[in-house]
């Protein structure tokens, strides 16, 4: 078995300092994903249901979730891994 793969010194850096954010309520935490809920929800229902402007409604609103999930894995800062093999060659 390899071994297990080792946290950069930038990707420790960020753990810790991401350890200091203070609590947020529920609330906040829960509003993009019950707006991407809704917004698919009333898609689905609009493009299952209606035909015309319904319909482009509702490709609107169901692309929605997909250019949050694309600007969201854009912007991401997760902190990257090294196979420690990749990380004695260099």
């Amino acid at each position: 078995m390899g071994e297990a793969p080792r946290l950069t010194k930038a990707g420790a850096d960020m753990i810790r300092s991401s350890q200091r954010v203070p609590r947020q309520p529920l609330r906040r935490i829960f509003a993009v994903p019950a707006l991407l809920f809704a917004t698919t929800l009333i898609g689905l229902v609009l493009g299952l249901t209606g035909n015309g402007w319904r319909d482009v409604i509702a490709v609107a609103l169901l692309f929605l979730p997909l250019a949050f999930v694309f600007r969201a894995k854009s912007k991401s800062n997760i902190p990257q891994f090294q196979n420690s093999k990749e990380s004695q060659s260099q």
